[in-house]
């Protein structure tokens, strides 16, 4: 229904044959909810009991069910389900691992209302098939995108971190994959649960390092350069014009000489006179060249006025 209300098709204009195939397989489903029998006599008599929940998600929903894990006396195990929940995933496209994040949220608040109905305070496990690229480190809520960070401070403050494991899609009930849906896996539960808990599957979830790079909050560093804009030569220890010239003006072709390789000549000493004078104004008259500037009159009794400024 989702991709048929994206596709923008109006009311009365007639479905294309993909959209309607799917429709049809919708309604034949629907039609079954009838056949639909859940025993809600849990027969959780027995010496241990356990609340399994499931989470998983997919580029179109995510989902999350619940079931008890009793195991009697003589050692056999009975599952029960408890309750499911599932969420059509936004119009806004999110990716896989966020997806999955909130399906682990999902079935965390899923196990909370369990245990707050029934004032149990039995063992809780839950199950997810994400990437764990948030779930480790001591504080995993820092240094992450918002989003993230708030929905793994609300997992760390409703369960505790040694309650997750790590499944595969395919022994996991609540899959939200079309192609992997199986109805009596769902209603009945994972196999692996009915085994004993060193049977179970290995949590061996490998972090996929380029993923996480795109949860992480990127930092940035401000760097700030000032320039200092004084005299290369201290004027005041020459004592005629022509030698501070010439001087300056071997310091000027030095520099440029490491740029480029260039003879002394004429237009060096002319370059270094220049910006002499240049220098020795802004010394002398830097009040006028500011208001110059920026439009503003020069004060009559300046004796840089009516100076011609290039």
């Amino acid at each position: 229904m989702q991709r048929i209300w994206r596709s923008g098709i109006g009311w009365d204009d007639v479905l294309l044959e993909r959209d309607y195939a799917k429709w049809v397989d919708y309604l034949d489903e629907v039609r079954k909810l009838s056949q639909l029998r859940i025993p809600r006599c849990y027969a959780l008599r027995s010496s241990k009991i356990e609340l399994h929940v499931f989470g998983d998600a997919s580029e179109h929903a995510y989902a999350a069910v619940a079931y008890w894990r009793a195991v009697r006396p003589d050692g056999t195990v009975h599952l029960a389900l408890v309750a499911g929940k599932s969420r059509v995933a936004p119009n806004k496209v999110m990716s896989i691992p966020r997806l999955e994040l909130q399906a682990a949220l999902l079935a965390c608040r899923l196990a909370t209302n369990i245990k707050r109905s029934t004032g149990s305070r039995q063992n809780v496990g839950c199950y997810g098939a994400t990437q764990r690229q948030s779930c480790d480190g001591s504080d995993r809520t820092r240094g992450h995108m918002p989003f993230v960070a708030h929905r793994l401070a609300e997992l760390d403050e409703r369960s505790d971190r040694n309650e997750w494991r790590w499944v595969n899609s395919a022994d996991n009930p609540r899959t939200t994959r079309r192609a992997d849906c199986d109805l009596e896996r769902w209603l009945n539960g994972p196999t692996f649960l009915l085994r004993n808990e060193d049977a179970w599957p290995i949590d061996n979830d490998v972090v996929d390092e380029r993923v996480a790079d795109d949860e992480v909050k990127g930092e940035s560093i401000n760097v700030v350069c000032t320039t200092h804009t004084g005299d290369v030569i201290d004027v005041t220890r020459f004592s005629s014009w022509t030698r501070l010239v010439r001087t300056y003006a071997r310091v000027l072709y030095f520099i440029r000489r490491l740029k480029q390789q260039q003879p002394f000549g004429a237009d060096d000493v002319i370059d270094a006179e220049t910006r002499l004078l240049r220098a020795s104004q802004r010394r002398a008259f830097s009040d006028e060249m500011r208001a110059a500037a920026v439009g503003a009159a020069t004060r009559k009794q300046s004796t840089g006025a009516g100076r011609h400024a290039d």
